[in-house]
């Protein structure tokens, strides 16, 4: 259902919403960096929810976002799942209101999800199976997008 939704409302919005241009520039780039990551102790026993697991300094996470520009509709991605905070941070931020956001793109990385600072401390079973510390990829994936923005239009 979520895909004919999806279908639907681009259909519209490319017959009623979107003007054609003659032309259109296309760029595209991308930025690799890590953040700090954390294994799990509790492999024996692992805690699943409403509790936090023991960890211990791990491997660090490699992260990538992407972009693709074709006129003044920009394309993002990232390869992990991000909570829909970091887009929104992205989306408030950015100098485009063409913006799409797309997740689990240009491979995986190894981070499992990519929580938001602010649900550090919600202990979902995504935010404690993360291999990510906290306070660092919602910043870098938001200053590496916005950067690729800015270079796009160079």
């Amino acid at each position: 259902m979520m895909g004919w939704l999806i279908a639907e409302k681009t259909l519209y919005l490319m017959r009623n919403d979107i003007t054609p241009v003659a032309n259109a520039s296309i760029w595209g780039g991308h930025e690799n960096f890590t953040c700090p990551g954390r294994d799990r102790l509790d492999t024996a026993n692992p805690i699943r929810e409403n509790g936090m697991p023991p960890y211990k300094d791990g491997a660090d996470v490699n992260l990538m976002v992407s972009l693709v520009r074709i006129g003044d509709i920009y394309i993002t991605g990232i390869n992990g799942e991000v909570y829909t905070n970091i887009g929104l941070k992205l989306k408030g931020a950015a100098p485009a209101n063409k913006l799409i956001i797309s997740t689990l793109t240009n491979g995986g990385a190894n981070s499992g999800y990519i929580y938001s600072d602010d649900a550090y401390s919600h202990l979902s079973f995504q935010v404690i199976g993360s291999r990510l510390k906290p306070g660092c990829a919602e910043n870098k994936i938001v200053h590496a997008a916005l950067d690729l923005m800015n270079k796009s239009g160079e």
